[in-house]
């Protein structure tokens, strides 16, 4: 059984059990096994990026759990979002991006300030 471009093993049908998936990139996840009728998703967004120099730190992605009804055998797109840039030369750092998956989004980090 294919794996839908996850990382890890690829999964049977679990029949009652519970079965873990990560998702590392975006693109779709179609790791859902067939009678599959809700998933809990831990969803996580990139952090800020650190102002340059002598300046201020940033805020961690934030973070939603949730459950989702879904149908089994079905791919769901999945946005993860990558961390903010770290701020050149004293200048603040950029703002994480956010993630989303099953119509849930988390909002990326806060900057850091610059040193100016």
């Amino acid at each position: 059984m294919a794996n839908g471009g996850i990382i890890g093993p690829t999964n049977i049908t679990s029949r009652g059990k519970n079965t873990i998936q990560s998702k590392t990139s975006t693109g779709c996840l179609s790791a859902t096994q067939p009678g599959t009728r809700l998933v809990k998703a831990l969803i996580v967004a990139g952090g800020g990026g650190g102002g340059g120099g002598t300046a201020g730190g940033a805020g961690g992605g934030g973070l939603q759990i949730s459950e989702q009804p879904v149908s089994g055998n079905t791919a769901y797109p999945v946005t993860v979002g990558g961390g903010g840039t770290p701020g050149p030369n004293g200048n603040p750092g950029g703002k994480g991006n956010c993630s989303s998956a099953f119509g849930v989004t988390s909002e990326g980090g806060g900057f850091g300030g610059g040193n100016g």
